[in-house]
């Protein structure tokens, strides 16, 4: 879960300061800023939509070298599992209502998701001087993890007016 959620926000020479996205794990918000969107709030909140907002409007996104909050576990696999499912549905489903994306394209993408991401992780952890032994003992479990997201996706996508909890 931790390459999956902050792979792209390992160390790197360019942070802290301004950047285009930060892990909604442990992000701080400003309530007003926040408050401004009961559109966006009404659905849940996904970050990324929020994200997505502030840096149309100009705002910035800050990220600090040193962590606010801690993860403290254990989670299983199939939790996780199953938070990727309902967030990859929540996705989904917003790609297709608010972003009017083609529910095909991502159903039929869905299959590529895996090891695009994974592909993606494992740029990352190269780049920053990562393990590759953490990443090969990680690789059966980002495969079960990015596929419970593009299959939540997909589900999400076909059946965008449905809400997951």
């Amino acid at each position: 879960m931790y390459l999956l959620r902050f792979a792209a926000f390992l160390p790197n020479p360019e942070l802290p300061g301004p950047c285009r996205n930060i892990p909604g794990d442990g992000a701080l918000y400003r309530r007003d800023q926040v408050l401004a969107h009961p559109d966006l709030l009404a659905e849940g909140c996904w970050e990324i939509e929020f994200h997505r907002r502030w840096l149309d409007a100009g705002e910035t996104l800050h990220l600090e070298p040193v962590p606010l909050v801690q993860f403290h576990g254990p989670a299983t696999l199939r939790d996780g599992m199953a938070l990727r499912f309902r967030h990859g549905r929540g996705y989904g489903s917003s790609m297709v209502l608010r972003h009017r994306h083609s529910p095909w394209r991502h159903f039929l993408g869905a299959p590529l998701l895996p090891p695009l991401l994974i592909g993606r992780i494992a740029r990352q952890v190269r780049a920053t001087g990562g393990s590759w032994g953490m990443m090969a003992r990680a690789f059966l479990p980002l495969l079960a993890l990015t596929g419970a997201w593009a299959a939540g996706e997909a589900v999400g996508a076909l059946t965008p007016g449905e809400r997951s909890s």
